[in-house]
Formats: C-alpha cells, structure tokens, sequence
C-alpha cells in the first residue's frame, strides 16, 4: 500500500508541474540544447580563402583561381565559413564574372548553422 502511495504521489508531482510550466516551442526541454538554423539573413563583405585563413588567420587570404573553400568577412569584421554547397555556388558565381582574384566584394543569402553559413545565394558585387 505504502508504494503504490509513493507511486501516485510522484505521478501526482509530475503532472502538477507540467501543469505549471506549460510547454513553450521556443524554449526546447534540454536547456543545453541550441537551435541550429535560423531564418535567412543576408551578410555583404569580402571573399575570403577558407584555408588560407586556417594556415594563418592575419594573412589577407584573398581569393585565387585555385581557391575552393570561401569564407565571408564583413565590414564589422566577423568572419564566417561557407558550406559545402556556398563553396560551389561562389565558384560557380565567379566563374561567371569578370572578377575572379582579389578581395572580392559579395552579398550572401542563407542562415548560420553554428559556425557555418550555409548559402542560400550568392552574389558577385561590382
């Protein structure tokens, strides 16, 4: 008798506190735990060489015909990789425009996913 109180008691708890703390999307369960993806957003900056940055980040790393990994640094000085996919779209996009070296001025489309800027689109500015 005396477990089967315990039992309903915590069962009693348990639902009293779902009750008081109603159940909000935008707060998840696991406080630990982050959102990965955001809406999109649209970032303008310079192109930057994703491994040259890597081997040594106050090197100005711009881009070269050889370059495929991109990175974004914006005027603020935030710098952010490129996925998989924006490295193609950039090189894709520089492929077709007349500028292909240098410190490359662009406009990104996408949302960040931790460290990551995943590409929605890219744009080559004049």
């Amino acid at each position: 008798m005396r477990t089967i109180t315990l039992i309903a008691l915590g069962l009693a708890l348990t639902c009293i506190g779902l009750v008081a703390r109603p159940w909000d999307p935008a707060k998840p369960e696991n406080p630990g735990a982050t959102m990965t993806a955001q809406d999109t957003q649209s970032w303008s900056g310079i192109l930057i060489d994703a491994d040259c940055r890597a081997a040594d980040a106050a090197d100005k790393c711009e881009v070269t015909e050889t370059t495929k990994t991109f990175g974004l640094q914006t005027s603020d000085g935030k710098y952010m990789k490129l996925d998989k996919a924006g490295n193609a779209k950039v090189r894709a996009a520089l492929d077709g425009s007349v500028t292909k070296t240098g410190l490359i001025k662009v406009s990104v489309s996408g949302s960040m996913d931790g460290e990551m800027l995943v590409v929605d689109a890219v744009q080559i500015q004049s």
